[in-house]
């Protein structure tokens, strides 16, 4: 049986959940500082991703399946060049302007903005700041679902 893949507005919300889902359950893999890297204190592998990487790893590009793996993603990523904001923008079916709002913290809506920044300054750097800033991050994602990328 086929599987039925939730979209609004040409936007692949199913697998922005999943992204969801990934940065709940890796939170030390979540830096929105790079698409796809090596990051201190990442738990598994010692990798991380964006929001943009994590639609990336999880949407198995050109037929390859790296599961829940940045580190994977990031192997293949580096060897074919591929490039990830396009790919993640494509892929989830949004605009570039759209991408532009849920790829980098600096253009998210100024609740979430000031949030995000906010944790860095006030939560000790380890497991607590990762925590915090993976809610941040899923409720930016759900707030995007909900405007239909318009916020």
């Amino acid at each position: 049986m086929e599987k039925t893949i939730e979209v609004r507005n040409g936007m692949d919300v199913e697998l922005l959940r999943e992204v969801q889902q990934a940065i709940l359950k890796y939170p030390s893999q979540l830096r929105m500082e790079e698409w796809l890297s090596e990051a201190v204190g990442a738990e598994r592998c010692g990798t991380a991703a964006c929001i943009g990487g994590w639609v990336y790893t999880l949407s198995k590009p050109f037929g390859q399946d790296f599961g829940d793996s940045p580190g994977k993603a990031q192997a293949y990523a580096d060897k074919v060049g591929a490039y990830i904001e396009g790919y993640a923008q494509e892929r989830l079916g949004i605009t570039w302007d759209q991408s532009q709002r849920l790829f980098y913290t600096s253009d998210w809506p100024d609740e979430f903005r000031r949030r995000w920044h906010e944790a860095a300054i006030n939560v000790p750097f380890g497991k607590e700041l990762f925590e915090a800033r993976a809610k941040i991050a899923v409720e930016r994602i759900e707030h995007f679902i909900k405007t239909k990328g318009k916020e």
